[in-house]
């Protein structure tokens, strides 16, 4: 009976710090495609990519190998997106919609789109990143009730009705101007002549960015600190939700004997 008692204590505790930290988060829907996932293998290999790979001035930044950058979206020869909740600018966009029944959640609408861009830090060269290949953790996100419109239109406009379910949704954006860190493989540009910077209309691009073989083209808005942070927390969770597991295992072994 003890043994219980203790068990049941034990997970006491653990479920008000997985409440607790849940209510400290910000409210923002899940976003499965295209995001980092929060495998605990995964994880640690971004974050051991990101503590070993120093951060360079993209005019002095090696053009092949690991490269970490910082520095502002510049899109190229102004070509950006329309975000289709939100309206505004981009270069990349990415909006998911759930169909919310009580506690649970079902997908209704996933899509993304992105075009390449250039990073500017200002060393006086640019950096294009892959789009294509890109994982984006963290993003500017929108997810209040002045896009339900634009939400139920956006479903209307692919044969899918909506109109008469609760509806969650999120939009993520990579805007022109905002802060990004970049974490990929450096090749260099496709140069249609001699060299190995090309020029594109005034600037200069002196490397490509692109995912390496094994591991992720990270881009996230922000810095190296607030990206470790976010994928530190992903990694806190995943420890308490498997303790809490081991301790759900425990208490039906320890109930198991009580009742013997």
């Amino acid at each position: 009976m003890i043994v219980i008692a203790i068990v049941f204590v034990v997970g006491a505790v653990l479920v008000a710090v997985i409440f607790v930290l849940g209510a400290m988060s910000p409210s923002r829907p899940t976003m499965t495609d295209g995001s980092v996932s929060f495998d605990a293998r995964g994880v640690s290999r971004r974050l051991e990519a990101m503590r070993r790979t120093g951060t360079s001035r993209i005019a002095t930044a090696p053009t092949e190998g690991p490269v970490e950058l910082t520095g502002a979206i510049l899109p190229i020869e102004n070509a950006t997106l329309v975000a289709p909740l939100s309206g505004a600018a981009c270069v990349f966009w990415r909006v998911a919609v759930d169909r919310v029944n009580g506690s649970s959640r079902d997908p209704v609408f996933r899509a993304s789109d992105a075009r390449d861009f250039h990073v500017r830090d200002g060393s006086g060269a640019v950096a294009r990143v892959a789009s294509s290949v890109m994982s984006v953790p963290l993003a500017t996100w929108i997810a209040d009730k002045a896009h339900e419109e634009a939400v139920i239109r956006l479903l209307a406009a692919r044969g899918i009705d909506a109109s008469t379910h609760a509806l969650s949704w999120l939009e993520e954006r990579l805007e022109p101007g905002a802060l990004v860190y970049v974490l990929g493989e450096a090749r260099p540009p496709r140069a249609p002549n001699a060299g190995t910077h090309r020029r594109t209309s005034s600037t200069i691009e002196r490397l490509v960015v692109v995912a390496p073989e094994d591991g992720d083209l990270l881009v996230s808005v922000g810095n190296e600190a607030q990206l470790a942070a976010h994928l530190r927390g992903g990694r806190r969770m995943i420890a308490l939700v498997s303790v809490l597991v081991l301790w759900g295992i425990a208490l039906f072994g320890a109930t198991f004997q009580y009742c013997r």
